[in-house]
């Protein structure tokens, strides 16, 4: 399994911790945290952005070294996937709304 350093990550853009988060969700990249502390709204949703959202918290360990993320980063992290599973819950269930079928014409 590949070992990426979110430090690391933390010094491009946000896609590059997007396309981590792809591997991750794919079960073979793993996330070492050492000396990060804090991520951004903007870091945090990238980060989760392909995580499936049936994981449980027990799955993160899987893909994140827990021995590497620090006591805020981990509060940070757990408060964090939750709110950006239920942001795209949110948005899937607008898209629903909004994708109503049109009733066809009768010729």
């Amino acid at each position: 399994m590949a070992v990426f350093r979110l430090q690391d990550l933390l010094k491009q853009d946000k896609k590059a911790i997007a396309a981590t988060s792809t591997l991750m969700g794919m079960g073979i990249a793993k996330l070492d945290c050492q000396e990060v502390e804090s991520l951004s709204n903007e870091q945090l949703e990238a980060l989760f952005s392909a995580i499936p959202q049936d994981w449980d918290f027990d799955k993160f360990g899987d893909i994140i070294d827990p021995d590497t993320v620090s006591e805020s980063l981990a509060q940070q992290l757990s408060i964090g996937s939750i709110a950006v599973w239920e942001e795209k819950n949110t948005k899937q269930a607008s898209t629903l709304k909004r994708k109503k079928p049109k009733p066809k014409a009768i010729r």
